[in-house]
């Protein structure tokens, strides 16, 4: 057509009739939305030859008014100009919803010139609004230079092209959401690799939070984790430092509080309506989106976004982006556990991984499915019959567009023909049906399912002239939801099985529980499960535990009792109570044992660590003949149990009662976890290897009879054994914890002479021998550091052995030793010194009888003669004590033998001053002694405590004690001083200028000779004679206690 429209009424038809032909092609294209503009744009100025045609759009937010393409007017002006409804014949139009036609805009009060568009140029307009649904999109518009008198037919035209320009937004609506969902899922699938490959947790946090604000086009993110019930920031994309320290919540408070409490999402869009709690402090948002990372049903922190932007500035959160945070959510959620058990779960992690990556190829495999299909787009009449059928119908459905236009829907099913008819019905009446899932039926008969949205087609009057419908293949997609519910089901397992074999070291329990997982239905599912683990010292395989039916009657049985019981209760049951040990199956997995030496399949699946479906065991030669023998398997599937790149065993799994084909997929899925399960079933036997030498050490460590404890740095007692608590009369409760000082020494603070001290100062190890006298002996202490992993001091272990017995023998040795040579010496003095002395002392008595009337040289003469004497009595009683004397016991009246011994002695006891009191019992006490050496030892004993007293009293007891005749002899004198107290039975040693230093200690030999024993207590009270101006003073006292035994009375 060459001329304008409205030059001939034919022409102009055929000219329309062009346009629309040329404009549905443009709008059926896949041009984006503005390239489809652009060309319509020429298309309609150039075949209406008018000078310019524009495309206004309404920007959905703000509805500002904007040039989106145009033909004739300036370039730069596109984007540029805006209106507001109303404002100018543009707004007009948009405002009012009818076309309007200019002959001269010179003439129109309502024409608004812009003069960056250059319109103002052009005398005459064409405006006609784009709507859909009533509701304005933009203008169409077309303009001279020279006024012009616009047609009706051009008007209907331009009505009928606005209609198609509305077509095409929608499509490119559609376009752009699919788009955005196919960009959204890559872009997920891109975060879900690279978070999985990301192990250490300071750079998955941010990675998380950067690539979810890009995502989901937010302004920020931050990710907190729940820590000692505290929400703490951990990462944040958007946020300066200084706000992430004050944003630290507690549970149920602020959104992401709530979000924990409660273990929901939350879309908020306009948080100044939220209650104060709620708000998020801090920072000025005001669109938030919250959602819980959770582990199964334990909520471990939260991922929130706010501020949502789009081309058009700040907007809010759909609920599509809760959806689709949720899922990333869960994915974030696995990747942040995964991190934080890596160091201590690299095996299991390795294998989560593995599964993951797997999971991972199926979505790639599903997205590029997604991304190479198209949209069914159909038009029909109000009777249902087809006008147009584009490329996406010819694919989805297999129909040609020649096959089916004229013709009723041929992709409806006969069973929603009735449903199809209701739903054109609707579509007649203006509603508009959107996203309805339904079936169709394509050209060779297969029912697929599609997500279908119907909408009218309007007319210039806006009477509905035709339907639109779009439809897409969801079946994929369908398909694709199952096979991610059937993923997530075998993860979710996983994780249990990892939890259950995490739970129990207990060896048996473990291996129970592992076959249990395989045959439980809610478990792994199959009939039946052997496991046999490699003993290296036999060279084999051995079987070791059977978990399921041995018959079809046992397996009714046992699956009837199992109806109503889940998978979780039955390992509560075996983690509790006792092992059921009898089971017939496994009774005949242990009689199973494999040597290496053969082809088996059991040693080639622990040989090549790869598991083996074996479809006919009968049929397959290295089935070894003993495992069809014992458990009668037909068919059965085995996988190693790898752990440090070793096969430590083999699980045995098949359905022999059920006939359920054993898939390659089932056991790859056991492999997952098999890795999993040697770790623990390795761990469980280095814990029995540990259990048992802890065993034994806790033995060896309690049956030590030397004190054996522990103590950290800081003198605070860790462990004692069965000696300590022995020797301190305590329970460990009263002792473990307390200070070392305070137990073993009685003190406030560190006690010099221990050890422990010092080994502390240096680290390094001390032996002492120590005289404890809170303990009442002599140790020998051993005192030895502990070092830690790192090296570090964290305290001492100590062996104290009680040597007092044995010191009390190297003392007695010594003075034996001592008193041996003394004797010797001691009996060639006295005897050199004896004859001289009797010589002097006989002519002392003669010369004090001749000069007796010389008063001076008489006393001289007696003073010599006291002296001599005294000499003599010491001679006698070193004599006596080197020498001893025999003894010669006859029964005694112990009575009678004190109150002779006191006679004795009473006429220096009054000369001192000195009250005796006598307290024995009428009743006389018999004793088999050698009276005179007994009544020397008491004698000995009464002048010590006489010489110790000054006008005091002495009190003297005896009675019966058990099996023993007790005596008791005590003074209120001046006492003795503690650091003497000791050393009184000492030979020689004496506190008085005058004294020999031998009573004592030849009372202590006498007594000792008669199997007896003396016991000294004393208050040291004041002076005594110690020289020739001091005497002995009271205040204090001294008793002495004497045993002698009746054992031969």
């Amino acid at each position: 057509m060459t001329e304008k429209i409205g030059n001939k009424k034919t022409g102009e038809f055929l000219s329309g009739t062009e346009i629309l032909i040329m404009v549905e092609q443009v709008v059926n294209s896949n041009l984006e939305l503005k390239e489809m503009l652009d060309a319509i744009t020429h298309i309609v100025a150039e075949r209406l030859n008018k000078d310019t045609c524009t495309v206004y759009l309404i920007k959905p937010d703000t509805k500002v008014i904007y040039i989106e393409a145009s033909k004739g007017l300036e370039k730069e002006a596109a984007g540029m100009v805006s209106l507001t409804p109303g404002e100018g014949v543009i707004g007009w139009v948009a405002q009012q919803l009818q076309p309007l036609g200019i002959e001269d805009i010179r003439k129109e009060p309502r024409f608004k010139k812009i003069a960056l568009t250059g319109e103002g140029n052009f005398l005459s307009m064409l405006a006609v609004p784009i709507s859909r649904d009533n509701e304005p999109l933009g203008v169409l518009t077309v303009q001279t230079i020279e006024p012009y008198m616009y047609s009706e037919e051009e008007i209907n035209l331009l009505n009928i092209i606005s209609h198609k320009i509305s077509t095409a937004i929608k499509n490119a609506e559609f376009y752009k959401n699919f788009k955005i969902q196919v960009d959204e899922l890559k872009t997920l699938n891109e975060i879900g690799k690279a978070i999985t490959s990301i192990l250490s947790i300071d750079k998955l946090l941010p990675y998380i939070c950067e690539e979810v604000s890009k995502l989901f086009h937010a302004k920020g993110c931050i990710l907190r984790l729940l820590e000692d019930d505290i929400l703490q920031i951990k990462a944040s994309y958007g946020l300066p430092d200084k706000i992430k320290q004050a944003m630290n919540l507690r549970i149920g408070e602020g959104i992401a509080g709530w979000v924990v409490q409660t273990g929901k999402p939350l879309l908020v869009d306009d948080v100044l309506k939220m209650p104060e709690n709620l708000r998020v402090p801090v920072i000025e948002a005001t669109s938030v989106l919250c959602v819980p990372l959770k582990i199964g049903e334990r909520t471990i922190g939260t991922l929130g976004l706010y501020d949502k932007e789009d081309e058009w500035g700040t907007t809010t959160f759909t609920q599509a982006d809760l959806d689709t945070l949720n899922t990333f959510a869960s994915a974030s959620s696995i990747a942040i556990e995964n991190a934080r058990l890596y160091r201590t779960e690299v095996e299991k992690e390795r294998k989560i991984l593995s599964l993951y990556w797997e999971v991972t190829q199926i979505k790639d495999y599903l997205e590029s499915l997604i991304d190479n299909s198209a949209d069914a787009i159909v038009v029909s009449d109000r009777d249902g019959s087809i006008i147009s059928w584009n490329k996406g119908a010819e694919k989805i459905y297999g129909y040609a567009e020649e096959e089916v236009v004229g013709k009723f829907l041929p992709m409806v099913p006969y069973f929603l023909v009735q449903d199809e008819k209701n739903f054109i019905n609707k579509i007649i009446q203006k509603e508009t049906i959107k996203n309805i899932e339904t079936i169709r039926q394509t050209k060779i008969g297969e029912l697929i399912e599609v997500s279908l949205t119907l909408s009218p087609i309007l007319d210039a009057s806006g009477n509905v002239t035709a339907i639109s419908g779009i439809s897409r293949d969801i079946s994929e997609k369908k398909r694709v939801e199952k096979e991610l519910i059937r993923k997530n089901q075998e993860l979710s397992r996983l994780f249990f099985i990892n939890s259950v074999i995490r739970s129990t070291l207990d060896l048996e329990k473990l291996l129970r529980m592992v076959l249990t997982v395989v045959t439980m239905s809610d478990g792994l599912g199959f009939n039946r499960a052997v496991l046999f683990l490699v003993d290296e010292t036999q060279n084999t395989v051995k079987g070791v535990m059977g978990v399921g039916p041995a018959n079809a009657e046992e397996a009714g049985y046992i699956w009837l009792s199992l109806e109503n019981k889940t998978l979780e209760t039955i390992i509560e049951e075996i983690e509790r109570g006792p092992l059921d040990k009898d089971s017939y199956l496994d009774r005949l997995s242990k009689n199973i044992n494999i040597t290496f030496s053969g082809d088996c399949i059991i040693s080639r699946c622990v040989k090549e660590k790869r598991p083996f479906n074996i479809k006919d065991a009968k049929a397959e030669p290295q089935v070894n003949p003993i495992i069809i023998q014992q458990i009668g398997t037909e068919a059965f599937g085995v996988v190693p149990l790898i752990t440090r790149d070793r096969a430590i065993g083999v699980i045995l799994v098949d359905n022999l009662f059920t006939g359920k084909e054993i898939k390659d997929s089932d056991l790859q899925f056991i492999m997952g976890f098999t890795s999993h399960i040697a770790s623990a079933i390795e761990n469980a036997k280095l814990f029995e290897e540990v259990s048992l030498a802890r065993a034994e050490l806790d033995n060896i460590f309690e049956s030590i009879t030397d004190m054996v404890y522990f103590n950290d740095k800081d003198c605070n007692i860790k462990r004692v054994n069965q000696a300590v608590l022995k020797k301190i009369g305590k329970p460990a409760e009263e002792i473990i914890d307390k200070k070392c000082y305070e137990i073993f020494h009685g003190k406030d603070e560190p006690w010099d002479k221990c050890p422990h001290s010092r080994t502390i100062g240096t680290n390094k190890a001390f032996v002492e021998e120590v005289k404890d006298p809170f303990l009442g002996g002599t140790y020998v202490i051993s005192s030895s550091p502990i070092f830690d992993s790192a090296g570090n001091l964290v305290g001492t272990v100590h062996i104290s052995r009680d040597i007092t017995e044995l010191q009390a023998l190297r003392e007695e040795l010594s003075v034996s030793q001592r008193m041996a040579a003394l004797g010797e010496m001691a009996a060639r003095v006295a005897h050199e010194i004896r004859n001289p002395l009797i010589s002097v002392g006989g002519f002392a008595r003669r010369l004090a009888k001749k000069v007796s009337g010389d008063v001076e040289t008489y006393d001289y003469a007696k003073i010599i003669i006291e002296e001599v004497s005294r000499l003599e009595r010491i001679l006698k009683e070193i004599l006596i004590f080197v020498k001893g004397s025999k003894i010669i016991k006859n029964k005694t009246n112990l009575n009678e033998l004190l109150n002779n011994a006191i006679n004795l002695i009473m006429p220096e006891i009054m000369e001192r001053g000195n009250n005796l009191i006598a307290d024995l019992p009428e009743q006389p006490i018999i004793v088999v002694v050698d009276a005179d050496r007994i009544k020397e030892a008491i004698l000995n004993i009464i002048t010590n405590a006489n010489q110790a007293t000054d006008s005091g009293t002495i009190i003297v007891k005896a009675r019966y004690e058990g099996k023993s005749a007790f005596m008791e002899i005590s003074d209120n004198g001046c006492g003795i001083k503690q650091e003497e107290l000791n050393r009184i039975f000492t030979p020689f040693f004496t506190t008085r200028p005058h004294g020999t230093g031998l009573g004592l200690a030849i009372a202590q030999r006498i007594v000792h000779e008669h199997g007896g024993r003396i016991d000294v207590e004393s208050i040291w009270g004041g002076l005594r004679e110690d020289d020739e101006d001091i005497t002995a003073k009271g205040g204090g006292g001294t008793t002495f206690k004497i045993y002698l035994p009746l054992d031969e009375v």
